[in-house]
């Protein structure tokens, strides 16, 4: 349909996750194709795929997939990418969630060596807990992008990122994932869009992250715009790693317990190959992985330009041919070591299918030493800042830090003093953050006053009638409720102290499953309309006219009777607070609230009654400045983002510690406005996060 503007209009076709089906793929050319690489027939030995027969089995099985990778990027990878390159584009994208091991033998045997035929190769490290210690998985899997993009020229790393993260995620954790990829090689983000789930179940996990539903999306050009520079420095010149990491694909594809679905995640060397991951990046030893049969086609001479170590850790089986390659690596300068027991090598006839790696004694270690290359990072806290050395292509050496920590870091690299905010990252030449001045020029803001926008709040307990069955409670947040049949009839109640000006009821388009009604204190509504509150699929009705109001809380109730059950959790919206002061998430308190709150001192968000609330709410003081000159506005603790204005001009966003800005004040009285956001957690699944602006907020004149 694009014709000759295909090329203008895409640029990269992205594969996400395609793999063979089974534990033992099989093709009408496989056993031929067996034949020609290995030189003997697969079909007399398949028992030794899944058995342990003898020495022979661990030769079979990697024999096999090899062939089946062979097979796998010939027949696909390497077809995608000349359809791609035929028609003018990239062929980009990740196999198989890369940091699951086990499943990349089977899936795609030595997967490392298969991204040689991406243009770009990528990963896809989901959810919010990456980069932790005990999740270190991912950094094995993000290491495998950034290697093979390296290993095998190309452009970029990538990641298929930010999804299943959850509602609770703000801008300030998104940054987050991004720069742990960031320092561990990924230059190229993938938004992993396909994942957006609007209703039904994956909508609590993979809701959209980078779209408009987030509640802090007109923030966005604060994350994407800096993320946009990093990405650009560090794609240019060249990573400075001087340490290989054997890939473990050979081991494991030797092993029977990788060809059982029992045994899906078990294999011994996948939780020393992430432990080790952590060790070294903690460690500041940056590393690349190569596979077995890359290390065995390189010159020595090309790989000691770039590295002086390579490191075998805990492997059971190698290649002979890959220990040739470490014997010439070792001869040509370079350093080998050998973790664990020494690893027996495969040969490649049945005859004698392994034999003692004699010269392997030389290369043992008792565990992994403290004098592989690095980079010297010293500081408290220096094991939570992962380090990304880089060369420009003037040859001047940069790094980027990356700090895991709820902490800042402040240290020394290379000699030379660093800060690295918390849960941020920096670059070594970036210039300092402003730090305070003594407290003897600090004028303390306070007398604040707060505007919110219309609240939400979320009604995820109903009681339930079925038929003449008796009434049960279900909570929709849990989506556990039965498979309903015919009419169902879900009914809630809420207290309401005042009379709101705005109160509407808001549903979405897959509320029900069939045809429905609504009533709010017995007053059929029918009134819904096509409203965007948070979606463009949600509608509203105003239910003001239905309430039963009063000085002290009345009860109301809102019942809906359907087909199929209620499937998405309606929301109220307008002027009130509201409370859960029951213990449970039934019964809410809403009091009509309406104005700016006055605040004799800051406080979060659900000591106000907007604990359900996600979006932007407003914050005013004025100061007096009795001269003219630069200050810099300390904001304390912000939860989550916030946008600074004085005198109604911005001086800033940030989206994560430490929230300060520098500005230039002239002598007299002036109004500072600080606009707080926070993530969408609190309105879409009353998450109870901290939310608001909670300082303390200081200004602090510059001498």
């Amino acid at each position: 349909r694009l014709g000759g503007d295909f090329a203008q209009r895409m640029v990269a076709s992205f594969l996400d996750e395609p793999a063979p089906c089974g534990e033992f793929p099989w093709t009408g050319a496989f056993a031929a194709t067996f034949r020609a690489m290995h030189g003997y027939d697969l079909l007399p030995q398949l028992a030794h795929l899944a058995i342990d027969i003898d020495a022979r089995s661990p030769v079979i099985r990697h024999h096999y997939r090899l062939t089946q990778g062979h097979l796998q990027c010939s027949a696909y990878l390497a077809r995608v990418a000349a359809w791609c390159h035929r028609h003018g584009i990239l062929s980009i994208g990740h196999l198989t969630r890369t940091e699951w091991l086990s499943i990349a033998a089977r899936r795609w045997p030595n997967e490392l060596r298969c991204c040689r035929e991406l243009d770009l190769p990528c990963t896809d490290p989901l959810g919010f807990h990456v980069a932790l210690p005990d999740a270190a998985a991912y950094h094995t899997g993000v290491k495998v992008a950034a290697s093979a993009a390296r290993l095998f020229g190309k452009q970029q790393a990538g990641s298929d990122a930010l999804a299943v993260m959850g509602n609770e995620t703000a801008l300030r954790d998104l940054a987050y994932q991004l720069d742990f990829q960031l320092a561990l090689g990924v230059t190229y983000f993938n938004v992993h869009g396909l994942s957006y789930s609007l209703d039904g179940p994956r909508k609590d996990e993979v809701p959209p992250s980078l779209f408009y539903q987030h509640s802090e999306w007109p923030l966005m050009r604060e994350l994407l715009q800096p993320l946009a520079a990093k990405c650009r420095r560090l794609a240019g010149g060249r990573p400075v790693r001087r340490l290989l990491v054997l890939y473990p694909s050979t081991t494991i594809a030797c092993d029977s317990r990788a060809a059982v679905r029992e045994s899906l995640l078990d294999h011994p060397v996948e939780p020393l190959t992430h432990d080790l991951s952590e060790r070294l990046l903690a460690g500041h030893h940056d590393f690349d992985f190569i596979d077995e049969v890359t290390l065995a086609e390189r010159a020595a001479a090309d790989l000691r330009r770039d590295y002086d170590v390579i490191l075998l850790h805990h492997l059971r089986w190698i290649e002979a041919a890959t220990a040739a390659a470490v014997e010439r690596f070792v001869e040509a300068g370079g350093r080998a070591v050998v973790c664990g027991e020494q690893p027996p090598l495969l040969l490649g006839t049945l005859e004698a299918p392994q034999r003692v790696w004699t010269r392997g004694r030389e290369f043992l270690a008792p565990r992994v030493p403290d004098d592989l290359p690095r980079v010297e990072l010293s500081g408290e806290g220096h094991n939570d800042v992962l380090v990304h050395a880089r060369e420009d292509d003037a040859g001047r050496r940069f790094h980027f830090l990356f700090n895991r920590s709820n902490r800042p870091f402040s240290g020394t690299l290379e000699g030379r003093p660093v800060q690295v905010p918390p849960r941020g990252s920096c670059f070594s030449d970036d210039p300092p953050w402003p730090e305070p001045p003594p407290a003897s020029a600090r004028t303390r803001l306070d007398r604040w006053t707060l505007a919110f926008p219309a609240n939400s709040l979320p009604l995820p307990c109903w009681k339930v009638q079925a038929g003449d069955a008796a009434p049960i409670e279900c909570d929709l947040f849990a989506r556990d409720q039965p498979a309903w049949t015919g009419s169902v009839a879900f009914e809630t109640p809420f207290l309401l102290e005042g009379s709101p000006d705005r109160l509407r009821l808001v549903i979405e388009e897959s509320l029900f499953g069939g045809a429905w009604q609504c009533w709010v204190n017995g007053h059929e509504v029918v009134d819904f309309k096509p409203d965007p509150v948070f979606d463009c699929r949600s509608a509203s009705a105003d239910i003001a006219p239905y309430l039963i109001v009063g000085s002290v809380p009345r009860q109301n109730r809102i019942r809906f009777v359907g087909e199929g059950g209620l499937q998405e959790v309606p929301f109220l919206h307008g002027d009130f607070a509201a409370w859960f002061r029951h213990g449970r998430r039934y019964l809410p308190n809403l009091r009509a609230a309406s104005g700016p709150i006055a605040l004799e001192s800051l406080c979060g968000w659900h000591d106000l009654g907007y604990g359900s609330f996600s979006g932007c709410a407003s914050y005013r003081t004025t100061f007096t400045a009795d001269r003219e000159g630069g200050c810099l506005l300390d904001c304390g603790r912000v939860e989550d983002a916030v946008e600074c204005f004085i005198d109604g001009v911005r001086i800033g966003c940030r989206i994560q510690a430490p929230y300060r800005f520098a500005c230039e004040v002239t002598a007299g009285r002036h109004e500072v406005e600080l606009r707080v956001w926070n993530g969408p957690g609190n309105r879409e699944r009353l998450s109870g996060l901290p939310a608001g602006l909670l300082g303390p907020v200081d200004l602090y004149w510059c001498p």
